[in-house]
């Protein structure tokens, strides 16, 4: 045998433990760069794929029925993306389950960019919470991508009551525990007055309608004595006629609607915020540039004056967050729901 052969045979090892590396593949450090340049080379595709979205229609699904202030806002995003991107934005109307059927609808679609939602606080903290069927967490099951405008609620009362601003109001519930009732037209409206009530140490009770107009009509009949009544609020015709009382706004300021109207934080309660938002969602697993894309259409067209003057009438001012600012927002608002009805033992019945 040649010297050559046999100095690279078996009895040395060499060859063997080569041929076993060989098939083992790449080493550990050489398969942590692979893996780093995939992901690079997939963030670049990905950002370049978000420079071209969007290529064909997208479609804004919102779980209420048209004509509504969810559907006005969805209509109006719509029509300006469409014009802003140059492609064709549609809205889609999926009523059912408080908002739940669209919910669902939109969270099993593929994560591309061209299914998205208009959630609320109702459909993307409220029903989470308190719906047994409602089986998603609004973070983790999407992406939230912007929010498009808030609309505060308004604190009005009988006159009967004879009081003319927030700490009245509480001074007489206090004098007079259990007397005073309260209507609501919703879960997040009982939520909001069982906080106000929770941190104005009062007791009023509850008396819940199915609707905005029946709980209006009760309040007017003095069947209840308060509420929050939701922007756009019908109340405030009845506010001039001296039919009802305003006390406050519950949002973070005052809404343009009614500029000379304290909120309740300026009442009394430094950080009350409670108010109902619109937002954009989509699918879990939608790709950081593409949703950054979407947000950076929406923040354009949320700060047209005409786009501005449509959420007024509805009683909503446009506001402008980052993706992640926007899901912090909403972790904050499940958080301090969760909180109340814990503490509060509150129930809520569909």
């Amino acid at each position: 045998m040649p010297l050559h052969a046999r100095d690279a045979g078996p009895s040395t090892g060499v060859a063997p433990a080569r041929v076993a590396a060989d098939r083992r593949g790449p080493s550990a450090p050489v398969r942590v760069c692979l893996r780093l340049l995939a992901l690079v080379l997939l963030g670049g595709a990905s950002a370049v794929h978000a420079q071209e979205y969007p290529e064909r229609v997208v479609r804004i699904v919102t779980g209420y029925a048209p004509g509504g202030p969810s559907d006005i806002v969805a209509r109006t995003v719509a029509r300006k993306l469409s014009e802003l991107w140059g492609r064709q934005v549609v809205v889609e109307n999926r009523p059912g389950g408080s908002g739940l059927v669209a919910s669902d609808m939109v969270r099993g679609s593929p994560p591309d960019g061209y299914t998205l939602q208009i959630g609320t606080t109702t459909t993307h903290v409220i029903n989470p919470i308190t719906l047994p069927n409602a089986t998603f967490d609004p973070v983790r099951d999407f992406t939230p991508i912007a929010p498009i405008a808030v609309a505060p609620y308004l604190l009005v009362v009988h006159p009967s009551l004879k009081v003319k601003t927030t700490a009245e109001l509480i001074a007489l519930a206090k004098a007079q525990p259990g007397k005073l009732n309260y209507g609501s037209s919703g879960t997040s409206i009982y939520l909001g007055m069982e906080l106000f009530k929770a941190l104005a140490g009062i007791d009023m009770v509850h008396v819940p309608y199915k609707g905005g107009g029946p709980a209006l009509a009760a309040l007017l009949a003095n069947e209840v004595q308060v509420e929050f009544d939701p922007l756009p609020s019908a109340a405030l015709s009845h506010v001039k006629q001296g039919a009802l009382v305003l006390l406050a706004s519950s949002g973070a300021k005052r809404p343009r609607v009614v500029p000379d109207v304290p909120t309740v934080a300026e009442a009394g309660f430094p950080g009350f915020d409670v108010s109902s938002w619109y937002g954009v969602f989509a699918p879990a697993g939608t790709p950081a540039p593409i949703a950054e894309r979407i947000a950076a259409g929406i923040a354009r067209v949320t700060a047209l004056p005409d786009v501005q003057m449509t959420f007024a009438d509805l009683g909503a001012e446009a506001f402008s967050l980052t993706p992640a600012a926007f899901a912090q927002l909403i972790r904050r608002d499940r958080d301090m729901w969760l909180k109340l009805i814990k503490e509060r033992n509150i129930k809520v019945d569909y």
